[in-house]
């Protein structure tokens, strides 16, 4: 995911660090000074601090063995490798146009023939 996608936000990832004091988050003056001589909004110091405080989640966590509700990761939701909706759609068409041809292929068989045909399958 990028953190900082706009020209704001940029100079406010790399400069932000430098600006700030402690590790506590920046007081409301400090906003307004970083802000000012950033030449961004206090707005978006604020959220760029959020962003640079937040931490990093796992994408596929572990399972955790006490807890009696299965949780799925997002990888549990994505489609199966194997789940190709094109060849889907081919098999689809595929039958459709056997079973097409073989009605076609009875119809013109005399009634003995398609008796035949329909104990034999």
């Amino acid at each position: 995911m990028k953190i900082a996608t706009t020209k704001a936000q940029r100079k406010l990832f790399f400069n932000l660090r430098k600006y700030k004091r402690n590790l506590g988050w920046l007081s409301a003056e400090e906003t307004q000074t970083v802000a000012r001589e950033l030449g961004v909004s206090a707005s978006e110091v604020t959220e760029m601090e959020r962003r640079l405080s937040s931490r990093d989640l796992s994408y596929d966590p572990a399972p955790d063995t006490d807890d009696e509700e299965e949780t799925y990761s997002p990888s549990a939701y994505l489609p199966a490798p194997n789940a190709d909706p094109a060849i889907e759609v081919e098999r689809t068409e595929w039958d459709d146009d056997v079973s097409g041809k073989v009605s076609g292929a009875m119809s013109q068989l005399d009634a003995a023939a398609r008796r035949s045909c329909a104990h034999d399958g």
